[in-house]
């Protein structure tokens, strides 16, 4: 597979599509070839998200792109058996993606899920798509790994 070359136009709609806003977060070893794939797709600009901290997710946050420049992602009860996000992780270290209940059941797409209280690294520079599939039940996959309790 060829990789393909970024062209004026491509360099265009980064700028536009980023803004001010996340401009000084794209890091070109890091994290532009990701948005300028999120360009080409169309991505509803509207849908992004930038969070330095730890963030519990909402029902609301449902089809939305996750930029965490810090801090974890928790998974709380009750969102909805529709419920669908992607997390990308644009901090310079690992970042951890919690389970807010022992209730909560949380899968690595690979099969590996999570007993007791075992929670997931989102990986430095990675993305991540978490995806209900019933209430409470959810599953995850990309630039993830599994961790055990401290």
């Amino acid at each position: 597979m060829k990789a393909e070359r970024m062209t004026p136009t491509d360099w265009e709609q980064l700028n536009e599509a980023y803004s001010a806003q996340f401009l000084p977060l794209i890091n070109p070893e890091r994290n532009v070839l990701a948005a300028v794939v999120d360009v080409r797709r169309g991505l509803n600009l509207e849908s992004l998200t930038l969070f330095d901290g730890d963030y519990t997710l909402l029902p609301t946050d449902h089809g939305r792109t996750i930029f965490m420049d810090g801090g974890n992602i928790i998974i709380p009860l009750g969102l909805p058996a529709w419920f669908q996000i992607t997390l990308r992780n644009i901090y310079d270290d690992d970042l951890i993606i919690y389970r807010g209940s022992p209730d909560i059941r949380l899968s690595g797409i690979n099969g590996t899920s999570t007993p007791e209280l075992y929670d997931f690294l989102l990986l430095e520079s990675g993305w991540a798509d978490l995806t209900a599939s019933g209430p409470d039940v959810f599953w995850l996959s990309g630039h993830v790994e599994l961790i055990s309790p401290p």
